[in-house]
């Protein structure tokens, strides 16, 4: 079985540790899952992927809520199809991460135009 590969950027407040999003580095699902949502415990700490057909899917941790933002970036809407979820729900999506990320990927998602 082959995992799902990504290409991956990402920024913890905490431990510093960062990957621009000019340089994105290849990361399979199990390598996204265990090391990187943990880390998601700072304000603003954020993790983004970039599928093969170069849609990205974001989430960025929000202390004052506990709760995490995941978002689909719609470039040519000038916006984002995002919500609000637990820790529980996130690790289900990324239990159960889509190869493609389309605008209906996260169910219950609201479009928000920057």
């Amino acid at each position: 079985m082959t995992l799902k590969t990504f290409q991956v950027f990402y920024h913890f407040y905490g431990n510093g540790a960062s990957v621009d999003s000019n340089a994105p580095i290849s990361m399979n699902v199990a390598d996204i899952y265990s090391p990187l949502l943990g880390q998601l415990s700072e304000d603003g700490d954020f993790i983004g992927l970039i599928d093969a057909q170069g849609e990205t899917l974001q989430v960025m941790y929000e202390a004052e809520n506990d709760a995490y933002w995941i978002e689909v970036i719609d470039v040519s809407k000038q916006g984002s199809h995002g919500k609000h979820i637990g820790f529980d729900e996130l690790t289900d999506f990324f239990k159960a991460l889509p190869e493609r990320f389309q605008s209906d990927s996260i169910n219950g998602s609201e479009f928000i135009a920057w």
